[in-house]
């Protein structure tokens, strides 16, 4: 069941909620002691720490915890974390003698440090600490089913031990879509650079010798859309994209329609359909 809670807390954040409900700052403090020793500055009446210290606690870099805080901004602020700036930085910066010169920091409360300990998924303290949580937590509600005094028909406890189980499947299907996309990044990255690639090796084939006549109009066509593209930095697709648009408002010749059903590519179809003179004609008008 852990395991399954564990991962549930990582990826929901009506887990989280439900985990720190009824969690004081100090118990947030206790729960993060049982896991590794932790010790809070007292601001405002309650604990303070610093993202470095926090970093330095979790054992991560310190932009993991900024990465987070942007990410999950309106959970931690539930928690009362706090940016502060000018005399409240300059009162905290005295408490703590800290000794940065940025013009804000900050600052972690319990509460919001035990949410961290909820969203680090590499972190080895955060995952001491999520056990440590789902112990207590689970500790209570023992508890409370072996007391003599009458229970409510349930408990928030056990609420959110069936929210954890109804949200399994949830997390499994967002990680797997999560998964899908990072796939499906990959492949279009190798994409654009396979295409990048392929301009490139055709931009430094250099230029025929041979006289216009002597070259088939395909070839001529080839070295007109290449030498335009160079003059002016434009994409060969772009360029080709005008060229059979032309060619479909002159002579009525739709290039992409007959190469669907043919499953030609967009030159061979224009050879066999003996339209080359014609693209030959409009490209050296219309990129002269």
């Amino acid at each position: 069941m852990n395991a399954i809670a564990t991962e549930i807390l990582l990826e929901s954040k009506t887990a989280r909620d439900g985990q720190l409900t009824q969690v004081s700052h100090e118990a947030a403090s206790d729960v993060l002691s049982k896991a590794k020793a932790l010790v809070f500055a007292l601001w405002q009446g309650t604990g303070a720490a610093t993202t470095e210290q926090m970093a330095e606690y979790y054992d991560v870099p310190s932009a993991t915890l900024r990465q987070l805080f942007k990410r999950h901004r309106d959970e931690l602020d539930s928690d009362g974390v706090k940016v502060l700036r000018g005399k409240a930085l300059n009162e905290v910066s005295d408490m703590m003698s800290l000794t940065s010169t940025a013009s804000n920091i900050t600052i972690w409360t319990p509460r919001a440090a035990l949410r961290l300990g909820m969203l680090l998924r590499d972190s080895d303290v955060a995952k001491q600490v999520r056990t440590v949580l789902l112990d207590v937590a689970e500790g209570d509600r023992m508890d409370r089913s072996t007391t003599s005094q009458p229970l409510p028909p349930q408990s928030s406890l056990d609420v959110l031990a069936q929210s954890l189980q109804a949200l399994t499947q949830v997390a499994q299907s967002m990680a797997e879509v999560e998964r899908r996309q990072r796939e499906q990044e990959v492949i279009l990255t190798q994409l654009v650079a396979g295409k990048e690639q392929a301009e490139a090796e055709l931009a430094a084939l250099p230029l025929s010798q041979e006289s216009p006549a002597d070259i088939p109009a395909r070839g001529r066509t080839n070295m007109i859309v290449r030498n335009y593209a160079q003059r002016n930095s434009i994409s060969y697709p772009a360029i080709w994209s005008k060229l059979y648009l032309e060619l479909y408002y002159r002579y009525k010749f739709d290039v992409k329609s007959r190469c669907r059903r043919s499953g030609r590519k967009p030159l061979d179809q224009i050879e066999v359909d003996g339209m080359l003179e014609a693209l030959y004609a409009i490209a050296s008008e219309v990129l002269a």
